[in-house]
């Protein structure tokens, strides 16, 4: 069992690097740039967004910061998910050795994805603080459940894609609509609070929302606790991660084939 799992191991790190070598080239200017797309969208939404509205501080607060705790975990799903979604079909000709299975290039794809959502943390936490930005939230913890919980959900969700793309075509269509409802509908530029509560109950089954309250809240005391449900993003996030396991166990042939 050790050595299965070992061995295993050995094949995912292999398929990351190989991951890493194909789409950014041999260089580290090809990963840099990678880092750097999200990293740039991050950056000009919080600056737009906070150029707009600097005469009119949202829930009274620093519009930079406000906008930021919105816009990060919308950043953390858009990419991750994406990107894992289509590890299967730009990588299918690794499967030609037969110790390469679908779920290694899965899973190779989404801790490269993970990483590097971790690294455009960073950098941005970096950036913001070098500008006076004051983006350290108050409660350390809380913050980390949050990023953690978003970039789970956004593993899970580009697996569950993977199945889904063997099956459709829809799946790219499909995906760019879900993320442009969860840019003008997940409350990264309003405060949930601000809706009617009949709205508020529409929007409370995005989890995208609840990802972006959960985050605030580590920043604003009190902030969305009324809103946010842990546990419904924990399971949206693990019954989307089980229906990826799933498919790929029963659609294996499909999604080796293309």
């Amino acid at each position: 069992m050790i050595e299965t799992l070992k061995r295993r191991a050995q094949v995912i790190a292999a398929l990351m690097l190989r991951d890493m070598r194909t789409r950014f080239g041999s260089s580290h200017l090809g990963y840099i740039i990678q880092i750097l797309w999200p990293l740039t969208h991050l950056v000009a939404i919080t600056l737009i967004f906070s150029f707009l509205r600097r005469t009119t501080p949202i829930f009274g607060a620093e519009n930079s910061v406000y906008i930021a705790t919105g816009v990060l975990p919308y950043i953390l799903m858009i990419y991750p998910s994406r990107m894992t979604s289509y590890a299967i079909d730009t990588g299918r000709q690794t499967l030609v050795f037969p110790i390469v299975k679908p779920l290694d290039i899965i899973l190779a794809r989404a801790f490269v994805e993970i990483l590097t959502a971790f690294v455009v943390v960073i950098l941005y936490i970096q950036w913001s603080l070098l500008y006076g930005i004051e983006v350290l939230p108050e409660n350390y913890e809380l913050a980390a459940e949050a990023i953690l919980a978003t970039v789970y959900l956004s593993t899970a969700l580009g697996i569950f894609g993977n199945v889904f793309l063997a099956l459709s075509n829809f799946w790219g269509t499909l995906l760019a609509i879900m993320m442009i409802f969860a840019y003008l509908l997940s409350g990264i530029f309003f405060p949930m609070a601000s809706l009617k509560p009949e709205t508020q109950a529409i929007l409370w089954w995005n989890p995208v929302a609840h990802c972006v309250e959960w985050l605030r809240a580590s920043y604003y005391i009190g902030y969305g606790q009324e809103f946010v449900s842990k546990s419904y993003v924990f399971w949206t996030a693990t019954v989307l991660l089980f229906l990826g396991l799933l498919g790929e166990k029963f659609l294996r042939g499909k999604l080796i084939a293309g």
